[in-house]
Parts: C-alpha cells; sequence; structure tokens
C-alpha cells in the first residue's frame, strides 16, 4: 500500500499513527503487539486524528534510536523495516513490523506475563495468560485442541463413538498407530494419551470433569437473555451427536416461507450451512 493511501486509513488493529516520537514504553508495546499479531505500520510525524503530515526532526537519529531500543529491550528479536519518507519537504518514518513466527513477544526487563501485548482493533492491550499459551502453541505449529491429557488413557474414550468415526472414513483398524494419525492418541515417552480433541469428540460420558466441553444450546424469549423458554444440554461423547445437535439449533431458530412456483418452502432465517458450522467447525473433526 502506497504511503499516502496508508495516511487516508483510519487507525487499525495493523496500523497506528504518532505526531511525534512516542514515549519509550509505548512505542516498544504497539510494536510488540504488532509482532504478536497479523504485523502492523507505525507512523511517526502523522497527527493520528487529522492525518496531517507534520513531519519529524532528525530522522536519522530516530531511525537508530528506535532500532537499539526494540534490540535492547524485545525479546525475542524482532526486525522491522523502518523507513524514511519525504512527503512535500516533511520527513515521516514508517516501521513496518511483520507478524512473528516465534511468539509471543515481550519486554526483557518485565517478562512474558505482564509485557505480552496484542492488538484488539486500533487499541494494544496486555495479552491473557490464555492468549499467551495460545501464541506458544501457535509458534509450535500445534493448537489446542492437540495437547495431550497426560492423566487420561484410551480407556477414557467412548470405543463405540471412536468406531462410528472410524466406519465414516472407512478405516477398520483399531489401533494406537492408526489413531495418533487422526489426532485421537499422541504418543509421548512411549505412552500413549487422548488428545483434548478426542475428549470432546469421545470423551467417556463419565468424564465429569470435562463438563466444560459439552454443548448447551437455548432459546431466550426477548432479546434480555433472561427468559429461557427452551434448553437441551449434549454432554460427552459429541460426535455421535453431532446430527442431533444441528436438528435442535434448527428447530429452535425462527423461520420464514418461500413460494418455489406452486411449493410453499420453510426456511430457516440464518442459512443451515451457517447453523452447521457453528457446530462442526469449533470441533474440526
Amino acid at each position: 500500500m502506497e504511503i499516502l493511501t496508508k495516511i487516508k486509513q483510519p487507525e487499525s488493529r495493523k496500523l497506528e499513527f504518532k505526531e511525534r516520537f512516542p514515549e519509550k514504553s509505548e512505542i516498544l508495546k504497539t510494536i510488540i503487539a504488532f509482532s504478536n499479531g497479523a504485523g502492523g505500520d507505525l507512523i511517526i510525524g502523522v497527527s493520528d486524528k487529522e492525518r496531517d503530515v507534520v513531519g519529524i526532526k532528525n530522522p536519522l537519529e530516530l531511525e537508530e534510536k528506535i532500532s537499539n531500543m526494540i534490540n535492547d529491550s524485545i525479546s525475542p528479536m524482532i526486525l522491522p523495516y523502518i523507513s524514511i519518507i519525504d512527503i512535500n519537504g516533511k520527513k515521516i518514518l514508517n516501521i513496518q513490523v511483520m507478524g512473528g513466527t516465534n511468539k509471543p513477544y515481550f519486554l526483557k526487563s518485565v517478562g512474558i506475563k505482564n509485557s505480552s501485548f496484542i492488538r484488539i482493533g486500533s487499541t494494544t492491550r496486555k495479552a491473557t495468560q490464555e492468549i499467551i499459551e495460545e501464541m506458544r502453541r501457535e509458534a509450535h505449529g500445534y493448537s489446542y485442541e492437540e495437547e495431550i491429557i497426560p492423566s487420561l488413557s484410551i480407556n477414557d474414550l467412548d470405543k463405540n463413538a471412536v468406531k462410528y468415526f472410524l466406519q465414516k472414513i472407512n478405516v477398520a483398524r483399531f489401533e494406537n498407530n492408526v489413531l495418533t494419525k487422526w489426532h485421537i492418541l499422541k504418543k509421548n515417552n512411549g505412552d500413549y494419551f487422548p488428545t483434548v480433541l478426542s475428549i470432546i469428540l469421545f470423551g467417556n460420558s463419565t468424564l465429569s470433569k470435562y463438563d466444560y466441553f459439552n454443548i448447551r444450546i437455548s432459546k431466550f424469549n426477548g432479546s434480555d437473555y433472561k427468559d429461557i423458554s427452551e434448553s437441551k444440554e449434549f454432554t460427552l461423547p459429541i460426535l455421535p451427536k453431532i446430527d442431533e445437535i444441528i436438528t435442535i439449533l434448527k428447530s429452535y431458530v425462527k423461520k420464514t416461507s418461500v413460494l418455489d412456483g406452486a411449493r410453499r418452502i420453510e426456511k430457516t432465517i440464518i442459512p443451515e450451512f451457517a447453523l452447521r458450522e457453528i457446530i462442526i467447525h469449533p470441533v474440526r473433526y
């Protein structure tokens, strides 16, 4: 994107303006947040409200100062591209930060817990512990669902639910090495453990400790979410109940009628494929 086009854009998750060089901590927080996200541009020398190009003094000194700050203060190392741009005789600094591959990034002097920042809209916020853990998983190329639960074993899986899944994908063998291929089990120090994903989909109904993996669908009277008219909860294992869950969800959604020639067809106001995605996509089986 050309710099003049960028300047016309509103501040966002990937774009921030500063009229003058901000405090050290403020600029480092923004750069960390960009690195912990999808990257972004920090432009210094442009007012963040009117988008007036005011320029900066001594741009070469400022470029060196910022480079040293980033190198000395942030871990893991960040290598932004800093460019000096002339607009009608006024110099501005464009700090381009790529989304990092070794997240989370943080201030060396403060530590991960209290200085891992993220962008939410056009604001910079401190990351929660849950987000920090998710960034760590992303950096290592795996998701929360792929983590093992070492306190459980294959005996905590509902075998009928697992067999149901294997039949659907035309696999006849109920063996550990087959289950690891589908991330149902993972091998660790010679032993096989179920993953979070496998407990969601195939966990034995006796696993009351994991009741937060259940699915509850509720229908409310009105829009204040106080008066529940209908509610249905689905417990582990979830996979064999997917079709029933979608059917219940469809029955709770308001419907409309459309004419197709001489026929009147009833449809949900939310497309059925969207309702199905609400249920299926989060579990990604």
